[in-house]
């Protein structure tokens, strides 16, 4: 069983740390990306994203959230997933190997994060919408 470790290219999470979670900086990065090359980084983005979505990082995002009955929104989940992907790679391997982390950080994530910043750069560069594979993480399941 391969780890996202194993999947992810370390000129992704260059790019991540470069632009130390400012869309902004982000934004000029991926300016300068090949259309291939933005979307492999669009890609690899959602994919750890995705990795962030499920059990068991979505019951610890719910802690708190028993008294209403009631988990975490889908749209809160991909929020706070795109939010730790945004942080870096060691913060990133850090909430991967203790999820609990994900209830810690939980508040912080009204903060901005970097997860719609290739879209909107591919959008503007090529006027084509960059879509995903809507199967991405399913599809990817077997590799972690």
């Amino acid at each position: 069983m391969s780890s996202p470790a194993d999947i992810v290219t370390d000129e992704f999470w260059q790019i991540i740390a470069d632009a130390k979670s400012d869309a902004k900086a982000l934004a000029a990065i991926l300016l300068e990306q090949s259309s291939e090359d933005l979307r492999h980084f669009y890609t690899e983005f959602q994919w750890l994203s995705c990795q962030l979505q499920d059990a068991p990082f979505i019951e610890f995002a719910a802690v708190g959230d028993e008294e209403e009955g009631e988990g975490v929104s889908e749209d809160t989940m991909e929020d706070i997933a795109d939010w730790v992907v945004s942080q870096g790679k060691a913060f990133y391997f850090d909430v991967w190997n203790n999820p609990e982390m994900i209830a810690k950080y939980r508040e912080e994530i009204h903060a901005t994060h970097v997860g719609g910043v290739a879209s909107q750069i591919y959008w503007a560069r090529f006027q084509e919408p960059l879509e995903l594979d809507a199967d991405l993480c399913d599809e990817y399941d077997g590799m972690v």
